[in-house]
């Protein structure tokens, strides 16, 4: 990229925009941004700003990233899009990725960001030349796909200034003569034998006309073929257009029409259009005898033409469809319906090989039904690639969980390394500080713990993870659990990870809170209960009987880490409220709506 990178970001909190800036400025020296906090100036800065990459959280409190990866992709589908958040989950971020993200970065591992970006970008050109590649494709497909949809025998490709840029093998053996001697060479001199324009001898050029109209020509000639036999052509020239629509070829087709100057009628037409089907097809009468079947039949099957014609159709040996039901799709057929199936055949070598096939009745011009047309579509490799999907995913599904496992065994570790710190800090002040820098893990642990046994996302057992990182706590404070005493009252139904993680780091801090401050004797209780009501809002209490809290304590205005957490988590991810009571004890209240899990795993 020769000039500096623009990065529009999608992130509601400063500091974690600030911190994506100075991870994209570790690799981009020179780069500009864009930060912007609601969808209307995501809109605005995308069109005006028109950055390189956007850089967006996956949740907000009135957006989200996966709406912001929507539009993105609608209106500017060459802009890479990262995740940026430390809301998400890996089956989460499988779903960001299907969905069009180029990758994702977790919040506590912003160490990958910059090569993150330096790599999308990288992958942006090679994508965009990919289109490139794909436009060319496509237009040389629409070229082909001309000449294919008005072939009928003879086939000639001419440019605009006259000259012949391909045929086909039937002008071959029309004329006898070789490719390389017609190719390059004028239509006036190859078709005619004219030293010039056809129109300098006073004759029509049909070829100019359609190049000036962009409307097809059809007229008749006189021809000889290589043995010197007079021959009448029918004659279409047709317009080849390119991907901007404009002229750039004629196509004319030559039919031999000196023994078909009489129309043919329709039933011979339709016999040609079924006997050259990509399809394979086959026609049985009211006695299910194979009246009929197409070459590309033949083809799939293996089996010669008088091997099937007047057979009944379980000569393919259908495996899969005994008689007494075929009997029964038979007979709704000749009343009037059309049906479909599935088959399973077996070629004449024995191979297996699965159908789709519809079934329709034939009528002759009466509108009597004479019989049955069976049309075809061989899905054995189609039945072959959703099995290899199924498989796919049944192996991802594994890894995930084998990820999710080992992320559970590094919480763990790291579990065990702070309580390695504990052990060799002096101060008291270093102690605690590191006893609830674990008690703060042990809480995500408990999550992950619930999550790995009931193998789900959106079912947590909360009141195990309160048990759970009670349990932590009294061992990380060197607290007896028998003196202080937990009640629990949390198991609500559809409880999901973007809940329930917040929620267990707030009971975590409350806890921790009781624990240390709200019992001298050290004896004493706490509850927790979390309910919901008929309106779907949920309440989280957190209540202890020990001596309260200070009236000169101003819990949302403390400079201390644990009430700034709860505050945060409360009012931020649960956009939710927080009411203290302070008598009898202190009682913590969170109030906070439901968060719809099934929409996000």
């Amino acid at each position: 990229m020769n000039t500096p990178p623009k990065f529009l970001i999608l992130e509601d909190v400063e500091t974690d925009a600030e911190l994506v800036m100075d991870e994209v400025k570790s690799t981009f020296t020179t780069c500009s941004f864009k930060w912007v906090v609601n969808e209307t100036d995501f809109i605005k800065e995308l069109n005006t700003f028109k950055p390189d990459l956007v850089l967006t959280d996956y949740s907000l409190p009135t957006y989200n990233g996966m709406s912001a990866l929507k539009y993105v992709l609608e209106q500017s589908p060459d802009t890479p899009v990262i995740l940026v958040t430390g809301s998400i989950n890996e089956e989460t971020a499988v779903a960001c990725m299907k969905a069009g993200a180029v990758d994702y970065v977790l919040k506590d591992k912003m160490g990958r960001l910059g090569l993150a970006v330096k790599t999308a970008l990288e992958n942006k050109d090679i994508i965009i030349d990919r289109k490139r590649v794909k436009r060319e494709l496509v237009k040389s497909e629409l070229y082909y796909r001309s000449i294919l949809k008005y072939m009928h025998d003879e086939i000639v490709v001419i440019s605009k200034d006259y000259i012949i840029t391909d045929i086909n093998n039937s002008v071959l053996n029309l004329t006898g003569n070789k490719r390389d001697n017609i190719i390059g060479q004028t239509c006036y001199k190859i078709l005619h034998n004219f030293d010039s324009p056809c129109i300098n001898y006073g004759i029509d050029c049909f070829l100019s006309k359609v190049i000036n109209s962009g409307v097809s020509e059809r007229y008749q000639r006189n021809s000889k073929t290589i043995g010197g036999k007079e021959i009448q052509l029918d004659v279409i020239i047709s317009p080849l257009f390119d991907e901007n629509k404009k002229i750039t070829h004629v196509i004319e087709s030559h039919r031999d029409i000196t023994n078909f100057i009489e129309a043919q009628d329709d039933v011979k037409k339709l016999s040609a259009a079924v006997e050259q089907s990509p399809s394979p097809t086959l026609m049985l009468n009211l006695n299910q005898e194979i009246d009929y079947v197409n070459k590309k039949f033949i083809s799939l099957s293996g089996y010669r033409k008088e091997e099937l014609i007047g057979k009944n159709p379980k000569v393919l040996n259908i495996g899969n469809f005994p008689q007494s039901e075929r009997d029964v799709l038979f007979r709704k057929v000749i009343n009037g319906e059309i049906e479909k199936n599935t088959f399973c055949n077996l070629k004449k070598n024995g191979d297996q090989y699965w159908v789709s096939a519809i079934l329709a009745p034939l009528e002759n011009s009466a509108g009597e039904i004479t019989g049955i047309i069976e049309i075809q579509e061989d899905i054995t490799q189609r039945l072959k690639d959703q099995k290899q999907i199924e498989d796919d995913l049944k192996e991802k599904e594994l890894l995930l969980q084998e990820i999710y496992h080992r992320v559970n065994n590094n919480m763990q570790i790291m579990i065990s390394l702070l309580n390695m710190q504990v052990d060799r800090a002096v101060l008291d002040s270093e102690k605690n500080v590191l006893r609830m820098a674990q008690s703060r893990v042990g809480a995500i642990s408990a999550i992950h713990n619930d999550i790995y046994q009931e193998r789900s996302f959106i079912a947590i057992n909360f009141g195990n993870v309160t048990r759970h990182i009670f349990n932590t706590l009294c061992d990380s404070l060197l607290v007896m659990c028998g003196n202080i005493e937990l009640k629990v009252e949390a198991e609500i139904p559809d409880f999901g990870l973007d809940m329930a993680q917040p929620c267990a780091l707030i009971v975590n801090e409350l806890i921790s809170n009781s624990m240390r401050h709200a019992y001298p004797d050290g004896a004493g209780i706490v509850y927790v209960s979390l309910n919901i009501d008929e309106s779907e809002e949920l309440t989280l209490i957190v209540k202890d009987n020990g001596i309260g809290m200070p009236e000169s304590l101003v819990p949302e205005k403390s400079d201390t880490t644990g009430f700034n957490l709860v505050y945060m988590l409360a009012t931020g991810q649960l956009d939710g409220t927080v009411d203290i009571n302070r008598n009898n004890g202190t009682t913590v209240t969170i109030k906070f709506k439901r968060i719809e899990d099934q929409k996000r795993y």
